[in-house]
């Protein structure tokens, strides 16, 4: 069994993120990307549970992707086609333009701030290591200590889908207190500095989750990073596991 990599997903915060938006008016919930990284599955019953008009995706693979995995569900697809239409029309997939419904997709997401946090990402600690001042963390050393401190390598990466240019701008809680990135995020792990703190390895690493619970949120983590919360989110990759709660 390897190091936790979990993605947490919110699916009662989901649901009623849902459920808000189409107390606006009739609502196709936005599944681009498998539900950008949440589960096309799980996303599509919510919709259905809560009485959405239908889905809606962005691309043609997509949408029939969508149509098989929730049957009994419109499912309205973005751009146009070209040379796919009679595959989509065949399917029972049509162009959003002929939807009597808006689509909504950061209100569910919670991306932008808008409505509830619906996903948090958790990892944990492998190790622990003190460093003197001076010392270099990471390849390239883009960081050097100012102080003797304590550093810990996390069990996440950019072949996760933790963006390399987290480092030395980006903050994740480390057994429930802020810990910055240091040094390049390397492919599997990255490093954060603990200053003086002692934190056993396999201790628990949140880099976003719900503001509401103390955690960062997912707009602080795109907003440091100048990506997205969209591409952050469907960014994250397979090793990743999706869990609901």
């Amino acid at each position: 069994m390897g190091p936790r990599r979990q993605l947490q997903v919110m699916v009662s915060a989901l649901a009623e993120n849902v459920e808000r938006a189409i107390a606006g008016g009739p609502l196709l919930v936005d599944v681009t990307a498998n539900a950008f990284g949440l589960g096309l599955a799980r996303v599509a019953d919510i919709a259905r549970n809560t009485g959405a008009s239908g889905l809606y995706v962005a691309n043609a693979d997509g949408a029939l992707a969508a149509q098989a995995t929730a049957p009994g569900l419109g499912i309205f697809v973005g751009r146009a086609h070209v040379g796919r239409q009679d595959e989509l029309r065949a399917a029972g997939i049509r162009p959003v333009g002929q939807a009597d419904a808006a689509v909504a997709r950061d209100a569910v997401y919670g991306f932008g701030g808008r409505g509830l946090a619906v996903a948090s990402l958790h990892s944990e600690l492998l190790s622990t290591k003190s460093i003197r001042r001076g010392d270099g963390v990471s390849y390239g050393y883009t960081y050097r200590a100012a102080r003797d401190e304590r550093t810990a390598l996390v069990a996440l990466g950019y072949g996760d889908g933790v963006h390399r240019h987290a480092g030395n701008r980006s903050h994740v809680l480390v057994d429930g207190t802020s810990a910055p990135i240091v040094g390049r995020v390397a492919m599997n792990v990255f490093v954060v500095s603990l200053g003086d703190r002692a934190v056993r390895p396999g201790a628990r690493v949140t880099v976003f989750g719900d503001p509401a619970c103390g955690e960062p949120s997912l707009m602080d983590w795109s907003s440091a990073l100048d990506v997205e919360p969209a591409a952050v989110m469907a960014g994250l990759g397979d090793r990743v596991e999706r869990i609901s709660s």
